[in-house]
């Protein structure tokens, strides 16, 4: 299977902002909704800790997730800074916060499969799409182009998000062999799922994240 790595399959498109919330990025100065943020707090021995769920105590420090940002913010000491301390930040952290990005976002892919708001395979993704309109689509990054094409054309312009590999979904989803489509209805638990799969793409800037400038997230 050939993966994708071709620069017009690697878009963000830009998404309608959230509500709720506003926080400042301390490493772009941007003013953002928090559930576009990560949120990073200090250990008791003064490490720095990412907060992915945004509900450890103490105070906390918000960034724009990418790897560039991190380096950024660690390089000139921007963590320092807004802590008015020294903290201790540990080697692979970069690395770190990419893996728990990842976890957290095939977690839900799993609840979302138990609670019946998710499909796979082949035919049941085709059926789906079918009939369903605006739902969001999963694509395999190691996936064949041919079959994930027929699906972005079936899915028309819904968001389309091709972050893990078979395997990652095939793990996650409790299956025993490769899963390269699968299909969330419209709803709160794809919102959920879009929302933390936009903080981990910057992280696997080779794979696919892609959201339409006209959809919006519904929760409720």
């Amino acid at each position: 299977m050939a993966q994708n790595t071709a620069k017009d399959e690697t878009a963000f498109l830009e998404e309608p902002e959230f509500s709720g919330p506003l926080r400042r990025c301390i490493a772009t100065g941007e003013i953002l909704p928090r559930e576009r943020l990560l949120r990073f707090a200090i250990a008791p021995d003064g490490t720095l800790v990412p907060d992915l769920a945004a509900k450890l105590p103490g105070r906390g420090f918000w960034l724009l997730p990418s790897p560039e940002n991190i380096a950024l913010a660690v390089k000139k000491g921007r963590f320092s800074q807004a802590a008015r301390r020294t903290l201790s930040i540990p080697d692979g952290f970069c690395e770190t916060i990419a893996t728990l990005l990842a976890k957290r976002c095939l977690a839900q892919l799993g609840i979302a499969r138990r609670g019946g708001q998710l499909v796979s395979g082949f035919d049941k993704t085709e059926a789906w799409l079918k009939s369903h309109k605006g739902s969001l689509l999963l694509e395999a990054s190691d996936g064949s182009m041919d079959g994930r094409m027929h699906m972005r054309h079936l899915a028309s312009n819904a968001p389309v998000i091709g972050l893990f590999t078979s395997a990652e979904m095939a793990e996650a989803l409790g299956k025993s062999s490769a899963v390269v489509h699968a299909a969330m209805p419209r709803g709160r638990s794809s919102a959920a799922f879009l929302a933390e799969c936009r903080r981990l793409a910057p992280f696997r800037s080779q794979s696919t994240f892609l959201v339409p400038t006209d959809h919006t997230p519904q929760v409720s």
